[in-house]
């Protein structure tokens, strides 16, 4: 349940580094001499898919947020879960076919299961 929420998480990471692949200008903010300024991203019309997908295509989506946040964004034992199937900052994401063929079967077999049993 935990791993669950953690990548629902991870999920919304996804959709926010979408929308701040394309910036909009905005005022430059007033700051004080030694403050930090806050940037602040207008998402509001912006349209973004939320909805990952359920194949091999997830891995590659999570190893792409794990390449573009800092180093420190994961707990230790989430970045080790992703290192033990590849994904790790700074490295490239190169699975073998194996590994490919193992993350899509749980799908397939799911598509002959009955409706209920299906991911939404």
């Amino acid at each position: 349940m935990i791993f669950r929420a953690r990548l629902m998480a991870i999920a919304l990471l996804v959709g926010a580094a979408a929308c701040q692949q394309a910036p909009q200008p905005a005022a430059p903010p007033t700051a004080t001499a030694g403050s930090a300024s806050t940037r602040f991203v207008n998402i509001s019309g912006k349209q973004f898919n939320t909805v990952h997908a359920n194949d091999f295509h997830f891995y590659e989506e999570l190893n792409a947020v794990v390449q573009h946040e800092p180093a420190d964004f994961l707990d230790p034992e989430v970045a080790g879960l992703f290192a033990a199937i590849g994904i790790q900052k700074g490295r490239a994401f190169a699975p073998d076919a194996r590994m490919k063929a193992g993350a899509d079967q749980p799908w397939q077999r799911l598509e002959h299961a009955p409706t209920a049993l299906r991911p939404a």
